[in-house]
């Protein structure tokens, strides 16, 4: 098949691990015989350049973090032209390409206008969904009770041409972001799950580890470091786990990008706890070797607080054979089973995150069995090959409306 995947972010210049699962189904399809065009953003570059089979030509919107006035509605404007001019650059890659389908991703930082100008250009488009963007959309442009406010967003935002898209084909991680787009009135009988997937030589053996002990233990998180994924959580709770464990150390490891205003939250919370020397604020790591970070820890945190899709990095961290402890929420239930491949707590706990990670850390049994379960969890249901396998499968078996030609003839040697 000839793919033209729209992505409004695009390794390696990404926020998380939906665009990192971006990459990975472009390359498993291109693996796979299939020719793949990647349209993204220039975030991360000064100008719009090509990288081999990657265009990076559309427009960033700027972030609408206006609290109102003059200057809300002027960014608001801005970014109704912005993304009418994404509309035409689509539209050209797709007239110049002549895909088979449209393969949409997250379009949120670069607004609906590409999805309308392949739908314009009568390509038959695939959603594969592992946030609330498209759910969002229609809430502003559909589901909005204030008859204002939804002509306004129509008016600005693309919404007139939302309402004639085509959602018959919608691919989503997990069960929880499926149940809450049929709340937003999407149909049942268009979305197909399929999680994302790890690398089966990344996937770890199942030999018996237990925690390191020795009076020093490390913990990790990886996420974005934003309010919503629960670092100020993890760090309340570092302070419980010294306490209860007199005598040991405790170092966590913070990776990843955020807002200014939670990090200087954050570093001023660590150090009315006193936590200067326990808790490491890292930045960013490349992927690759995030990777390669995961051994050198006994346990890895999830404190998110909200509905989480799935969490990437859970999968991550199982498959480098480092237990689990995620909070209770969202997607996050479709793969961790509580005592079996890893630790649940309710979200916003501290003590319970506290008492489940000393848990792990003083019970080899449990360490050791949660270990061996995470790395077989991983290698039977979330290897990147199977799950490329299925959506290749998914895609090759489209309605005839969607895919007229043959599976063979879709297939096309590299």
């Amino acid at each position: 098949m000839n793919i033209l995947i729209l992505s409004g972010l695009y390794p390696p210049h990404y926020h998380g691990g939906y665009e990192i699962n971006c990459e990975a189904k472009a390359r498993g399809l291109e693996q796979r015989g299939h020719r793949i065009t990647v349209l993204t953003s220039t975030y991360g570059v000064d100008e719009q350049v090509r990288e081999g089979n990657v265009f990076r030509y559309l427009h960033p919107l700027p972030a609408d973090g206006f609290s109102g006035g003059l200057a809300k509605r002027a960014a608001q404007l801005k970014n109704a032209i912005l993304g009418r001019m994404n509309y035409r650059i689509a539209k050209n890659i797709a007239e110049t390409v002549k895909p088979d389908l449209a393969y949409i991703w997250q379009l949120s930082n670069v607004s609906i206008f590409p999805a309308l100008a392949v739908c314009d250009g009568g390509i038959p488009a695939v959603y594969e969904l592992g946030d609330y963007w498209l759910l969002q959309h229609k809430i502003d442009f559909v589901l909005e009770k204030n008859p204002l406010k939804r002509l306004y967003r129509k008016a600005l935002f693309g919404g007139y041409g939302f309402e004639r898209l085509d959602f018959s084909n919608m691919i989503m991680i997990s069960n929880a972001l499926k149940r809450s787009y049929l709340e937003g009135k999407f149909s049942d009988g268009n979305i197909t799950v399929i999680p994302s997937g790890i690398p089966d030589e990344l996937v770890v053996e199942e030999t018996v580890r237990a925690a390191k002990g020795g009076g020093e233990f490390k913990l990790l998180i990886a996420s974005r470091i934003v309010e919503d994924k629960g670092v100020h959580v993890a760090v309340k709770a570092v302070r419980f786990l010294l306490d209860s464990l007199p005598g040991t150390h405790i170092v966590l490891s913070i990776t990843g990008n955020g807002r200014e205003d939670y990090l200087k939250e954050l570093d001023r919370l660590i150090h009315s706890l006193q936590l200067q020397d326990c808790v490491h604020m890292r930045g960013q790591i490349p992927h690759r070797e995030l990777m390669d970070e995961y051994a050198g820890h006994d346990v890895f945190l999830f404190p998110s607080i909200w509905e989480e899709p799935l969490g990437m990095t859970i999968l991550e961290a199982m498959a480098k054979g480092v237990p689990v402890v995620a909070s209770r929420v969202g997607g996050v239930s479709d793969m961790i089973e509580h005592e079996s491949n890893g630790l649940l707590v309710a979200p916003d706990d501290p003590v319970e995150l506290a008492g489940a990670v000393k848990r792990l850390l003083t019970d080899g049994v449990l360490y050791s069995s949660i270990r061996a379960a995470g790395i077989r969890t991983v290698r039977e249901k979330f290897t990147r090959e199977a799950v490329d396998g299925r959506t290749e499968d998914y895609l090759l078996n489209l309605p005839a409306a969607m895919a007229p030609r043959s599976a063979d003839d879709r297939r096309m040697t590299r």
